[in-house]
């Protein structure tokens, strides 16, 4: 089993591997998807698994995150977290065999062992210069429309978002973001607390940042823009956790931490979830320092938690669980989805994957014959500054997987 980017490097592990039994993607919506497409072309018969990072929707993110072709309805594995998600693929054509219930990977991860692999509050405290004495305030904040470029906007319009509905969007999330910066600086300077704020993972902190000082001006000192490490380790950490309609606010839930979601202006009709009304708001900034200085309110993650395990975590271990499927496809124990359509409809995918295949031989030979590897072959996102904490080295995975074994074992 191997650990790589699908945005960074791509070329060098098809060049490095034999076809693999099954790749798992954390995302799978159709062929042409970032990394898909090559995968699909340099080993056309492997079995695809979706691991679809991104399940508890609202209404304005359904066209986008739906399965969009025949490779991702039908010849697709995806493993999903619960019933709910199972019928929406099925309702975007997924049969029913190609979806298997899981749980949630990320919320198990919340449970011993696996919460173990987790740096303690003391040392992210020395890491970071904060106070581990003072009540931590950690703020993964989901803004992110704030920051959509006009192609992201007219990708939404392409696949089925009413115009109307996209620019609401990024109207509500930049005018929503500006009010919460100004409550940040304010409660920082009027409270002995620690606030570290985490951007988007798809924010690039440098914009992120100018754009809090454009709404507020300066930063107190005791509140943290931090992208480092992931956002389970913060929460875990942290006494508090509260973001808009962000899903870390489950994961907060499940990890028994006390939660508010900010709504400092009103949230669109196609924004709704049902799980919203299980978190107490914060509608103004008076709500914001209630919430707090009022640690009274600590039980307040338990109708999210207990809705979140009933339905996102009620099928056994799912780190077992998912092994055990990987298992079974490599043995041949799994169903596996027919693949006509990658055939069919690929352009000509055995003519594409020779010619892939004859590509890879030259690049090979050029390579052995150069002993190099330009930087721009190395590199296979468009805008690395968008995914600037989702690049990562063999040495990282090593040590990672490490970490994992001492945990586990």
């Amino acid at each position: 089993m191997e650990i790589k980017s699908l945005h960074y490097d791509l070329p060098q592990t098809l060049n490095a591997y034999r076809p693999p039994a099954a790749v798992v993607a954390p995302y799978l919506h159709a062929a042409q998807d970032t990394g898909i497409k090559d995968i699909l072309m340099a080993w056309p018969r492997t079995v695809f698994v979706d691991l679809a990072f991104e399940q508890v929707l609202q209404k304005i993110d359904y066209e986008i995150k739906a399965p969009r072709d025949k490779f991702a309805q039908e010849e697709a594995l995806h493993v999903v977290w619960s019933e709910q998600f199972k019928e929406f693929l099925e309702g975007y054509g997924s049969p029913e065999e190609n979806v298997i219930v899981n749980g949630n990977p990320v919320y198990e991860l919340y449970r011993p062992p696996y919460n173990g692999y987790f740096p303690p509050r003391q040392q992210l405290a020395n890491d970071f210069n904060l106070d581990s004495s003072k009540r931590w305030i950690f703020i993964p904040e989901n803004f992110g429309a704030a920051f959509f470029p006009e192609s992201r906007i007219k990708k939404y319009m392409k696949l089925g978002t009413s115009e109307t509905d996209i620019r609401n969007y990024k109207h509500f999330a930049t005018e929503s973001l500006q009010w919460t910066a100004q409550w940040l600086k304010k409660a920082g300077e009027e409270n002995d607390v620690e606030i570290i704020v985490r951007p988007r993972p798809s924010t690039p902190k440098a914009d992120f940042e100018r754009f809090c000082r454009e709404a507020a001006g300066a930063f107190p000192p005791n509140i943290h823009i931090i992208k480092d490490g992931t956002v389970r380790e913060w929460i875990i950490a942290s006494d508090l956790v509260g973001s808009s309609y962000s899903t870390t606010l489950i994961e907060a839930a499940v990890a028994q931490r006390e939660i508010f979601m900010l709504a400092p202006v009103p949230f669109p009709a196609f924004m709704h979830n049902d799980w919203f009304g299980m978190v107490p708001h914060v509608r103004s900034y008076g709500d914001l320092l209630s919430v707090i200085n009022n640690p009274a309110s600590q039980d307040n993650w338990k109708p999210l938690h207990n809705w979140a395990v009933s339905t996102m975590l009620g099928k056994g271990d799912v780190f077992i669980n998912l092994a055990n499927l990987l298992a079974r496809i490599y043995h041949h124990d799994e169903i596996i989805p027919r693949r006509v359509y990658r055939r069919k409809h690929l352009v000509g995918v055995t003519e594409a994957s020779l010619l892939y295949r004859s590509k890879r031989f030259l690049s090979r030979l050029r390579d052995h014959v150069s002993g190099r590897v330009t930087t721009a072959e190395k590199r296979t996102v468009k805008n690395p500054r968008d995914l600037e904490a989702d690049r990562f080295e063999t040495e990282d995975v090593e040590s990672s997987v490490e970490r994992w074994r001492l945990v586990l074992q």
